[in-house]
């Protein structure tokens, strides 16, 4: 995992006021909050934490808290709100972005503060959490944020991670574990890419068989589906034919037998065109 490092936003980076109010205006507003001065309402949390707030600042930066502090269907103000699953560290966190547009991102707190900024649609803190992740992906990583970007509709993210798998295949092949928990369908979609950045299909091969070698009673069986996202043409012949054709996998399965036949007929006119020239 990498080392936790900060991330602090910039005056101009979310949404709402920054650019009317100065930096020593949403001081002093911060401070009147911390001092429960001229505040309007009260968020409260189940764990028992109490936030005075001005109601102003967060609908400037959140339209969860403008729907909840302006819609009409409420029959009177809401003044003394209750969040639930909300936690008091990450609230603190994003009730600082609020208000002096300055939040600090980590390793240890990004997948919580993401999530929490996800319920309240603050979108700034959403675009720094989602920065932060950029920097800091690795071989090791990149699988669960990928995931966590696709589970969670971050789709910008989504695709800077899956470009991130496509240049660096060979290595997360290698090195992580992530990977090996994934479906089979998700295997097929990245060894099955066009973007893929591998030197020789050998690679892609080896992966296969670390992947089914998770757990083979159950795995052996996509082989078929594994293979045909191969180009076994493009593999050295002699490699070919010592470790892919007679594989237990590949042998013990007759829906192979297709893809291997057509793979002997390509390497063989290959080779007599070669011989030719």
């Amino acid at each position: 995992m990498p080392s936790a490092t900060s991330v602090k936003s910039l005056p101009n980076s979310g949404d709402g006021i920054e650019p009317c109010l100065s930096q020593s205006s949403m001081q002093t507003l911060s401070e009147l909050r911390e001092m429960n001065k001229l505040c309007d309402a009260v968020i409260r949390l189940e764990d028992g934490s109490e936030f005075p707030v001005h109601r102003a600042i967060l609908s400037a930066c959140s339209p969860y808290f403008r729907a909840l502090f302006t819609t009409s269907l409420h029959l009177k103000d809401q003044t003394d709100v209750t969040i639930p699953g909300l936690q008091t560290p990450e609230v603190n966190a994003l009730l600082k972005y609020a208000y002096l547009r300055k939040i600090d991102v980590n390793f240890d707190n990004v997948s919580r503060l993401l999530a929490t900024a996800d319920y309240l649609a603050m979108t700034g803190v959403i675009e720094l959490c989602c920065s932060f992740l950029k920097t800091e992906l690795s071989s090791k990583n990149c699988i669960g944020i990928l995931k966590y970007a696709r589970d969670h509709f971050h789709k910008e993210l989504e695709k800077y991670t899956f470009r991130y798998i496509m240049r660096n295949f060979v290595h997360i092949a290698q090195q992580s574990d992530e990977i090996l928990d994934l479906t089979v369908d998700e295997i097929v979609g990245i060894i099955g890419c066009e973007e893929l950045n591998v030197k020789n299909e050998e690679a892609v091969w080896e992966f296969v068989l670390r992947w089914i070698n998770v757990d083979p009673q159950s795995r052996k069986v996509h082989i078929v589906s594994l293979v045909s996202q191969i180009r076994l043409g493009l593999m050295d012949t002699r490699y070919f034919l010592e470790n892919v054709k007679e594989h237990e996998y590949i042998t013990s399965n007759e829906l192979c037998r297709p893809k291997i036949i057509d793979t002997l007929r390509f390497l063989y006119d290959l080779e007599t065109i070669t011989q030719r020239t």
